[in-house]
């Protein structure tokens, strides 16, 4: 092969790799944590909970809080509307995330399979307009998760606030890379 062709192939090359993995990465994927809640208060007579796979995510439980901590908050009718809300907008969120996710990798193989016509401005521009789409759908999701915030009492937020502590640290040492 002519050493003036091959170059710009593997640079082609190397960018068609380097894209499909920015592609590949999906909240969850091993190593992390999978937003999967553990509950932080135990339950009179809770024996250890069972090691939770990392990397497994259920989409159903991502963002939930347990029973345990909604009891220990006691919220009012109002308050519990307002989290279901909020919870529910997660839920719906993460769905049409993933719909996005698919439709940008299946726009990918497509653009790929033109060949010598394949441009990579066309995937960049793709990527950075799913990325806003998702970006307002956090934003819808944030704000009713703001909403729900701002209508807990200093208890409730104070219970709360350690309940994310808690998780905050479970999952920074589940994130940890081994020591060498």
């Amino acid at each position: 092969m002519n050493l003036n062709l091959s170059r710009p192939l593997i640079a082609g090359l190397g960018f068609v790799l380097a894209m499909s993995a920015a592609f590949a990465q999906v909240p969850g994927a091993a190593g992390t944590s999978g937003g999967v809640a553990v509950p932080v208060l135990p339950g009179p007579g809770a024996g250890p909970r069972p090691a939770e796979p990392i990397g497994v995510v259920d989409p159903a439980t991502v963002g939930i809080f347990p029973e345990l901590l909604i009891r220990e908050m006691a919220l009012s009718a109002e308050q519990q509307t307002q989290l279901d809300a909020a919870q529910n907008s997660r839920k719906a969120m993460w769905a049409a995330n993933r719909v996005t996710k698919q439709n940008e990798y299946d726009a990918l193989s497509k653009e790929m399979g033109k060949g010598n016509a394949f441009d990579p401005r066309v995937v960049i521009a793709m990527r950075k307009t799913a990325r806003a789409e998702m970006e307002t759908r956090m934003d819808n999701v944030q704000a009713l998760w703001l909403q729900f915030w701002d209508a807990l009492n200093p208890k409730q937020r104070s219970t709360l606030l350690s309940y994310m502590l808690a998780q905050h640290e479970r999952h920074g040492k589940l994130r940890r890379p081994p020591p060498k």
